[in-house]
């Protein structure tokens, strides 16, 4: 199952990065592709990495906690960024909460500002990505130090270049 995140913003920006306006995701050959998964996993090594399909089950098991949607502003506990790359579903780990499979607030909410039309693979792209609007820093780095200016950058959908 591929579970996107969904967003209440349409904001159009002109064609920039992998994206185009209106956030709906450009076809990039598999070589571009590649270069995303790689940048991906670079980016995200320092946050627990991704998981692979059969590793997510396990994961997701054995940091199951108890959670009551109000603590992810009404979300469910399943919503979370997933994608499909080479035959397989992945699972970036920066967007759980330490020691659980609990999603990040400030995940969430940057996710969400993100335009509606973003994949799951768009979404993660987009954290793994340098953003001009952060000073060509990766949002995923910032996320910690600086949800509301990773929000505001979200916002403005897909600035990528």
């Amino acid at each position: 199952m591929q579970t996107t995140v969904t967003s209440r913003l349409a904001f159009a920006r002109p064609s920039c990065g992998p994206f185009q306006a209106g956030g709906a995701a450009l076809r990039v050959s598999k070589g571009r592709k590649n270069v995303h998964f790689i940048d991906m996993m670079v980016a995200f090594r320092g946050f627990g990495g991704i998981l692979r399909s059969p590793q997510i089950d396990e994961h997701v098991r054995l940091h199951r906690r108890s959670i009551d949607s109000d603590d992810l502003g009404g979300a469910s506990e399943d919503y979370r960024i997933e994608f499909e790359w080479d035959e397989s579903h992945w699972l970036p780990l920066f967007q759980f909460e330490h020691d659980c499979a609990r999603i990040s607030p400030r995940v969430l909410a940057a996710a969400r500002a993100l335009p509606g039309t973003f994949t799951g693979w768009d979404v993660a792209v987009w954290f793994a990505t340098p953003n001009r609007w952060l000073d060509q820093q990766r949002p995923v780095f910032l996320l910690a130090s600086e949800c509301d200016r990773v929000c505001a950058a979200a916002g403005l959908g897909s600035a990528l270049c």
